[in-house]
């Protein structure tokens, strides 16, 4: 019934044409002044197809920060490198965390803390105030080159909470270990409480816990959704 299509050049200006079936009139609309800085993006590496394919759009003004890890107060990362070592330590650095920040808030949206070659991700999650409040561990098991999530952790801190808190400072903390097998445990401790609650589990679905190792670059398959794939059914590799 109608149809609208875009032309964006680099110097902030646009071209709208606009359609409407039965409608003999063509409407075109011109713009200027755009920011155009979310309209560029690095050439996508192989198996990097999500960045694009789940946001094709202009991205939001966000940057990439590289490190050993994010420190959450001084809100910086841990000896910090620009991206072109980064890219250079992907693949053999021990340790390398990368974490995505929007111009508008101090706060990451994700850190990952990676093995070389990523064989290793953990992706931890922080509220407003920068306290991390979920942990996600995908590791490399067995033969296999992909990884599984083997731990979840989730902290809790006080309502009045004001500014990023540690670990020690939450008021309750749950903790999982995912197997293969379809088992896994469960350890709740609340402060205060003496006693720890540990709870086993059998039988799980954990064919959503498999995921391909990220390549350079593919930070936000991990980082936006670092919790299992709904579970297919079907066994992961050995």
């Amino acid at each position: 019934m109608a149809h609208k299509a875009w032309v964006f050049f680099q110097d902030g200006t646009a071209t709208c044409r606009e359609t409407i079936k039965g409608m003999p009139e063509v409407k075109i609309t011109r713009y200027r002044d755009l920011d155009m800085s979310g309209h560029w993006r690095d050439r996508p590496a192989w198996g990097d197809w999500d960045r694009f394919g789940e946001h094709p759009e202009p991205a939001d003004d966000v940057s990439y920060r590289y490190g050993r890890d994010w420190n959450i107060r001084l809100l910086q990362p841990i000896a910090e490198i620009d991206q072109q070592e980064a890219e250079r330590c992907f693949e053999t650095s021990p340790q390398l965390s990368v974490s995505r920040l929007r111009a508008d808030r101090a706060v990451p949206d994700y850190t990952l803390v990676m093995g070389a070659g990523g064989d290793h991700v953990r992706v931890r999650v922080y509220d407003d105030n920068g306290s991390i409040v979920e942990s996600f561990d995908w590791g490399q098991v067995s033969e296999s080159d992909k990884l599984f999530l083997m731990n979840y952790k989730v902290w809790v801190y006080a309502e009045d909470s004001s500014g990023p808190r540690t670990f020690s400072q939450s008021a309750a903390h749950k903790a999982w270990v995912f197997r293969q097998d379809g088992t896994a445990t469960c350890r709740e401790t609340i402060k205060g409480m003496p006693e720890v609650k540990i709870t086993h589990y059998r039988d799980l679905d954990t064919s959503g816990h498999w995921r391909e190792r990220p390549v350079w670059g593919d930070w936000d398959r991990f980082g936006e959704h670092p919790e299992p794939d709904p579970p297919t059914g079907l066994p992961g590799p050995g």
